[in-house]
C-alpha cells in the first residue's frame, strides 16, 4: 500500500534531478458545477430547545458589514462556528457546559478594509433564559474594575460629525453603557428580562461589548490588524472613536432585530466570499470545505460521536486570486488561498463521557494552472520547510517523514509526519485538500498511522468533490 516517493523533493529541482521525471498533470472541467459547491442549508429549522437558532453571521450579514464600514478589502475573510442540526431540551439538559447550557456560536470577519479592521460577533444561545442573567451580572460586575472612567473618556472623544445620526448613535452607545452599570448596581439579583436589550462594557484585556437579548448573550469586539481597538485618547487609525462606536451601536440594533426575526437565514454563510457560488473563480469553483469533511467523514474518522455538530468554517479571501502571501502575490510560490472546516460534537460521548477530538480539512485552490501531483509536493514543502535563513526559500522534504499512500481514489495520496502532529495531504484537481493530526484519531498503539481507516476516509471525500 505504501510507496516512498524515489527522488529528493525540492521545490525547484525535482526534474533536475537525474532520473526523476515531471510528475503528471490532471485534467479537470472548470465548467462543471460540484455539488459540494452549494451554500450548506438546513432541511429543517434549527432550535436550541424551544428557541430559533441564530447563525450569527446572517444576523450580521455582509451587506450590513459593508454599509457600515465601506467596501471589503481583497485580503478579508470570514470565520464562523455556528450549528448544523437542532438542540433539543433533552440534548440541553444533558450537555456538559460551564455557560449554564449555552451553545456557543460566533462570527468574524477579519481584515475588512486597508488597515485590517475586523469585528467578530460572538452569540452564546441558551435552552434556558433563565440562566442568562446568572452569566450576564458576573460579566457586568466588573469586578474590581469601574468602567465609568474609560466609558467617560469614551463620551470625550466623541467629536462633531458630519453625519448627525453617527454622533447621535455614539452617544446613545455611551448612555446605554452608563445605564448597564446602574442597572447592575441597583441589584444583585437581576432577572433575565430586565436585562434583556442592555449593552454593557467589559474590558477583559479585550474592550468588548457585550448584551442580553432573548435567549442570548452577544459580545461585540473590534480590533485593527494585530491592535485591540478602541483607545479613548485615541485609537491612531483612519476611523475616528465616533464613527466606531456609532457602528457598535448600529450592530448591537442590527443584531436584536434579526434575533427577533422568524424568518432569519440559518444557512452556514458560502466560503465563496466574492461573487456568487456558483460560479467559478479564475476557472475554479470554491467548495463548502464541510460538504468535503461532512458528517459521514467525520463519522469514519471519529467513530458515530453524538449529534448535534458544531462546525466551524474559514472563508477563502474575498478575492480568491489576490491573497496576500498568496500563490499570485509578487508571483512568489507561497502559500496558496485557502478555506477549513471543522467539526466538533456540541456534547460529551456518554459512553467514553469525553468529547470525540475534532476533525479538520484545509482545501487548497490550484487557479490558472494546470495541475500535478508537483503542486501536492510544493504545498506540503510549503506548510513544513520553510527556511529560517531567507524569506520566499524552502528546504528538502526530509524523505523519511513522507509516505505515498497508492491505493486510493485520489490523484495523489501523502501522509506526512511533521514535528507538530501527522497530516494526510491529497489532491483531486484542481484542488488540494490537507487533514490536519490524524494521528489523534487513527493512530494505532505503537503510534502507526492506521493506513485503511485513512483510504476510507480520503476516498468519501473525494466522491464528495467529484459528487
Amino acid at each position: 500500500m505504501r510507496a516512498m516517493r524515489a527522488c529528493p523533493v525540492a521545490l525547484a529541482a525535482v526534474i533536475a534531478l537525474a532520473g526523476c521525471t515531471s510528475a503528471p498533470q490532471f485534467s479537470y472541467d472548470p465548467d462543471r458545477l460540484p455539488a459540494a459547491s452549494a451554500p450548506i442549508t438546513p432541511a429543517e429549522a434549527i432550535t436550541i430547545g424551544d428557541y430559533r437558532y441564530v447563525n450569527p453571521c446572517q444576523a450580521l450579514p455582509v451587506q450590513d458589514i459593508e454599509r457600515l464600514f465601506g467596501p471589503i478589502e481583497e485580503g478579508a475573510f470570514h470565520d464562523q462556528l455556528v450549528l448544523e442540526q437542532a438542540f433539543s431540551n433533552d440534548q440541553a439538559e444533558t450537555v456538559n457546559s460551564n455557560d449554564y447550557l449555552a451553545q456557543p456560536t460566533f462570527c468574524r470577519y477579519r481584515g475588512i478594509d486597508s488597515e485590517r479592521l475586523s469585528i467578530e460577533i460572538s452569540i452564546d444561545q441558551f435552552a434556558n433564559p433563565e440562566h442568562i442573567a446568572e452569566l450576564w451580572l458576573p460579566r457586568s460586575i466588573y469586578r474590581s474594575h469601574d468602567p465609568r472612567p474609560e466609558i467617560n473618556e469614551y463620551a470625550g472623544s466623541i467629536e462633531s460629525a458630519k453625519d448627525e445620526t453617527q454622533e447621535s448613535d455614539a452617544m446613545k452607545l455611551i448612555d446605554e453603557l452608563h445605564r448597564s452599570v446602574a442597572l447592575v448596581e441597583s441589584s444583585n439579583e437581576l432577572r433575565s428580562e430586565e436585562i434583556d436589550g442592555s449593552i454593557a462594557f467589559v474590558d477583559l484585556g479585550d474592550k468588548g461589548f457585550h448584551a442580553a437579548h432573548r435567549n442570548t448573550i452577544i459580545e461585540v469586539r473590534v480590533w485593527w490588524g494585530e491592535e485591540t481597538l478602541m483607545n479613548p485618547a485615541g485609537n491612531g487609525y483612519s476611523r475616528s472613536n465616533t464613527e466606531m462606536l456609532a457602528a457598535i451601536w448600529q450592530i448591537f440594533q442590527i443584531l436584536f432585530e434579526n434575533i427577533d426575526n422568524p424568518e432569519l437565514d440559518q444557512s452556514v454563510l458560502p466560503t465563496q466570499f466574492h461573487g456568487k457560488w456558483n460560479e467559478p473563480v479564475h476557472g475554479v469553483h470554491v467548495l463548502e470545505p464541510c460538504r468535503i469533511l461532512d458528517g459521514n467523514v467525520a463519522s469514519l474518522a471519529v467513530g458515530t460521536g453524538p449529534d448535534p455538530q458544531r462546525i466551524r468554517v474559514r472563508s477563502v479571501r474575498h478575492n480568491l486570486r489576490n491573497d496576500p502571501g498568496g500563490r499570485f502575490w509578487n508571483k512568489t510560490p507561497a502559500h496558496l488561498n485557502f478555506n477549513r472546516c471543522t467539526r466538533h460534537a456540541a456534547m460529551i460521548d456518554p459512553i467514553t463521557f469525553s468529547y470525540p477530538p475534532p476533525v479538520t480539512a484545509e482545501i487548497y485552490y490550484l487557479t490558472d494552472v494546470a495541475a500535478s501531483e508537483d503542486d501536492l509536493l510544493d504545498q506540503i514543502q510549503r506548510h513544513h520547510y520553510w527556511s529560517p535563513v531567507k524569506e520566499d526559500e524552502y528546504l528538502d522534504i526530509k524523505e523519511d517523514r513522507l509516505t505515498n499512500i497508492t491505493s486510493t481514489n485520489a490523484d495523489a495520496l501523502y501522509l506526512h509526519a511533521g514535528v507538530n502532529g501527522t497530516d494526510a495531504y491529497f489532491m483531486v484537481a484542481p484542488y488540494i485538500v490537507r487533514i490536519e493530526g490524524v494521528e489523534d484519531y487513527l493512530g494505532n498503539e505503537d503510534g502507526a498511522i492506521n493506513d485503511q481507516m485513512l483510504v476510507d476516509i480520503v476516498n468519501a471525500m473525494v466522491e464528495n468533490i467529484k459528487e
